[in-house]
């Protein structure tokens, strides 16, 4: 198992939210506003567990753009699944994944894409003792086929 801490940020089109009477380019909305809206099912399918940030108060940012755009930035605290082959320690080598999908959406009605720069980022000096960490990141797509 690992654990990080991230913050997640989904950006999507909903053209119900698109204003003009508006002046300014985007509205940051109170965060209770996010029980009034559509947004992503978003799950880590290897998550062992998982805590919201709350100090001093809901990390959590919702921003409505003027032609519909939305961005949703949360912080959370994971513990991800890494099974582990230790047959060749102390030097041995570990891939461990983080793996996001759609809880309840067909490939027909919401697609998660990558954004093109800066997907993912590493905070820099990072280090963990008594190993190294390299930073791959495989940005991949897949799809399951579940029996519903």
């Amino acid at each position: 198992d690992y654990r990080v801490n991230i913050f997640l940020r989904q950006n999507w089109n909903d053209p119900r939210l698109a204003y003009s009477e508006y002046p300014d380019d985007s509205l940051d909305l109170d965060p209770s506003m996010l029980d009034s809206i559509w947004k992503p099912d978003l799950f880590f399918a290897n998550e062992k567990g998982a805590n919201f940030h709350e100090v001093t108060t809901d990390n959590k940012l919702l921003r409505i753009f003027k032609n519909g755009n939305v961005l949703y930035s949360i912080r959370l605290t994971l513990i991800l699944s890494c099974p582990m082959d230790l047959k060749n320690f102390p030097m041995d080598v570990q891939t461990c994944i983080m793996q996001l999908e759609s809880f309840g959406y067909t490939m027909n009605d919401l697609i998660f894409e990558w954004q093109e720069k800066g997907a993912v980022q590493v905070a820099e000096g990072l280090t963990l003792p008594q190993f190294l960490l390299k930073e791959e990141k495989d940005l991949c797509y897949c799809t399951k086929h579940y029996n519903t």
